[in-house]
């Protein structure tokens, strides 16, 4: 079954989807975009988020939290802003290549770190890339 995460407004404030530590927050706030050796920038507090035209495959890549406790990431990504149906564990990596992804197809991605299976953080800001068609 195919968990779909649609983050909303509350999910920014709800207890539930914090960490105890503040670090958490503003690391995994910067979350990057590269495109085979060009870079990108981390999208704005508000807004639309920042996006990067380009071939696939797409790399990601943020800042690590500084917890002691953290388990990992997830990446989270799908073709709708703020709808995620989609996701990958990616352990403790800050640089993550997401393969298998649409020619002329715009994704969104965000992030999130974790120390437990319920115990995420809430999500990074969101990036975006039109997946061009790589000779």
């Amino acid at each position: 079954m195919r968990r779909v995460y649609t983050a909303r407004a509350a999910d920014f404030k709800s207890p539930a989807r914090r960490y105890s530590s503040s670090l958490l927050l503003l690391a995994i706030g910067s979350l990057l975009i590269a495109c085979g050796g060009g870079g990108g920038g981390g999208g704005g507090g508000g807004g639309a988020p920042a996006c990067v035209t380009g071939p696939g495959p797409t790399v990601l890549e943020w800042e690590p939290v500084s917890d002691p406790n953290l388990v990992g990431y997830r990446i989270y990504y799908g073709t709708s802003s703020l709808t995620y149906p989609q996701s990958l564990d990616v352990g403790k990596n800050t640089i993550y290549t997401v393969m298998g992804l649409s020619s002329g197809t715009r994704y969104y991605f965000a992030v999130t770190a974790y120390i437990g299976l319920n115990d995420e953080s809430v999500i990074s800001n969101e990036v975006c890339k039109t997946i061009t068609v790589s000779d």
